[in-house]
């Protein structure tokens, strides 16, 4: 019996944020349910206090993340302070957006998570890494179609959050919020 032993090296800066540098921006994030069995379907509502471009991801149990909001369907990320924007809405459900939810044939159970950040900048957060190239694996459907609705990056989940908190950095903390809720997708 062999033992295995690595040697990692990790740099990073860490430093918590002064009171006064802390975003004065709050999100309140609601999933109209916390169980949801496959083939149902979810709304996400988020309520900012104050002017924000909102940005909603979904991370599954293997760490694929999925880009629901903005999409080429859907573009216009503004939310103005205190009123709720549903996802999707009612407009987005007419042209055909929903938020179904499916398992793997391998698993029966999971636990997933909905990512909202919110910006008061206009800036788009995806630009730079849709420029990235970590794009390469986006869903296809079938025939070889791109799916196109929503940017999918799966396996490298890690690596878009990694960008997404890379182009956060260069904002002011003020600037900037998040807020993650999990929920459960059963069979």
């Amino acid at each position: 019996n062999e033992a295995l032993y690595y040697k990692i090296t990790l740099d990073a800066k860490v430093q918590e944020l002064p009171p006064e540098q802390r975003s004065d921006i709050t999100l309140r994030v609601i999933l109209n349910r916390d169980v949801f069995e496959v083939g149902d379907e979810a709304t996400i509502t988020v309520t900012p206090t104050q002017d924000v471009h909102v940005y909603i991801f979904s991370i599954t149990q293997d760490g694929t993340v999925t880009v629901l909001f903005p999409s080429r369907l859907s573009r216009d990320t503004f939310v103005k302070a205190h009123t709720p924007r549903t996802f999707p809405s009612q407009r987005e459900m007419r042209r055909g957006i929903t938020l179904t939810f499916q398992l793997p044939d391998t698993i029966s159970r999971a636990i997933e998570k909905i990512k909202v950040i919110a910006t008061t900048r206009p800036d788009d957060l995806l630009a730079a890494i849709r420029g990235s190239g970590i794009q390469e694996g986006v869903l296809n459907r079938g025939s070889g179609i791109q799916e196109g609705i929503f940017e999918e990056y799966p396996w490298q989940g890690s690596v878009l959050i990694t960008h997404l908190y890379r182009e956060l950095g260069l904002l002011k903390a003020k600037e900037w919020a998040e807020e993650t809720i999990d929920y459960e997708v059963r069979k």
